[in-house]
């Protein structure tokens, strides 16, 4: 008696695999179908009100010190294993020197890819200090990077070549 109920419970646990399997499966098929017609949505012609071919590079936003708001922060990890935070900072174009008429008419993203979240006592040291600059409470042992999205600083841009173009990048944050 023993035997036949085990027998019948494990056919009963192989039926509801295979039903679990079956209703997986149906909503693998329907995100899929979602998705397809998301992607059938989307225009695949792009026009520009000028010639793509005649482009030139736009002047990278001038070398100096910009007042910019944080927009987001993530955390990352290195190529060699490290993490770091990746800060986006906008520059606002009321911040663009008057002579600078190519920026972008919104504003400019940087990112400062240049603050290490390991737990070192560098690190930590380093973490104090880009909070007092950008006017935070430096955390006791827990750090929320979200507590730094709407934080302002000053940026110190300069210019880096990239594949032979030179590109403005935040080379440090000081305080304001």
């Amino acid at each position: 008696m023993v035997a036949t109920r085990s027998a019948s419970r494990s056919k009963r646990d192989k039926d509801a695999t295979r039903v679990d399997a079956h209703a997986v499966d149906q909503v693998k098929a329907s995100l899929a179908s979602k998705k397809e017609d998301k992607m059938s949505e989307i225009e695949s012609i792009v026009e520009f009100s000028e010639d793509i071919d005649s482009a030139e590079a736009v002047p990278p936003l001038p070398e100096s010190d910009y007042p910019f708001e944080i927009k987001s922060a993530v955390k990352k990890i290195s190529q060699k294993g490290t993490a770091y935070a990746e800060l986006g900072c906008y520059i606002a174009p009321e911040s663009y020197p008057a002579d600078y008429t190519d920026g972008e008419p919104d504003g400019t993203m940087l990112y400062f890819r240049r603050l290490s979240l390991e737990d070192s006592p560098a690190s930590r040291h380093r973490i104090r200090k880009f909070c007092e600059s950008i006017g935070v409470k430096a955390p006791k042992n827990k750090l929320d990077l979200n507590e730094w999205i709407g934080a302002t600083g000053i940026a110190t841009v300069k210019h880096e070549s990239y594949e032979g173009e030179d590109r403005a990048n935040i080379a440090k944050i000081i305080a304001a």
